[in-house]
């Protein structure tokens, strides 16, 4: 879904405030994703280096403990 402005979200007879709310969770939900993605396509490309619990949410068999 396009995101929406706060104007837009409130023609459509959402309250002001639960409006401003909803663009804003989406603005930094977006900004989260991307800062993801950059992470992640970093670790792919070996410019940067997993962190351990990154290993683990990834590979859960392999221990923590090395």
């Amino acid at each position: 879904m396009p995101r929406m402005t706060e104007a837009e979200l409130i023609a459509k007879g959402i309250e002001p405030e639960e409006a401003m709310h909803m663009v804003l969770a989406y603005d930094v939900g977006f900004k989260e994703g991307q800062e993801a993605m950059q992470r992640h396509l970093r670790i792919t490309l070996g410019l940067e280096k997993p962190t351990r619990s990154e290993k683990a949410y990834w590979n859960p068999t392999i221990p923590l403990i090395t």
